[in-house]
């Protein structure tokens, strides 16, 4: 099957197949008693495009899309598309580079739901391929 493509349909599907087999994501994600999404709209695409990722966390777990959902969201974090990828490459070569971000939400619901993200990621990071800078 060779390298997914970072955040591509196959990639999101196979982290939300990671997912739903991680009872302890389910388990957090259920311990908030509620459903939220959390936003990412990213703008500044090669092909002037806006580009939306969101997250689902609820009693169902952690899934994520490749779509901006029908509903506001109770969390967005607006970005730079190009930065945030200059800013993946740069985190793949062991550097921490920053990403400016305007984030948009309760801030004590974003550290909640931040909590599960980052047990997600811990469950579903596989390896991918980031688009050419």
């Amino acid at each position: 099957m060779g390298v997914l493509k970072f955040m591509s349909a196959e990639h999101v599907a196979l982290m939300n197949a990671l997912l739903a087999e991680a009872r302890e994501v389910r388990a957090a994600a259920a311990a908030l008693g509620g459903e939220y999404v959390w936003l990412y709209e990213l703008t500044g695409c090669p092909d002037g495009a806006t580009v939306y990722w969101s997250a689902t966390i609820g009693a169902a777990g952690l899934r994520f899309d490749l779509d901006r959902p029908d509903d506001p969201a109770d969390i967005v974090v607006r970005a730079d598309w190009t930065e945030l990828m200059r800013s993946l490459h740069a985190q793949k070569s062991g550097v921490r580079v920053e990403v400016r971000q305007e984030v948009i939400g309760d801030p004590d619901l974003l550290e909640r739901l931040g909590e599960v993200l980052a047990l997600g990621q811990g469950v579903a990071t596989v390896e991918t391929r980031l688009p050419a800078m």
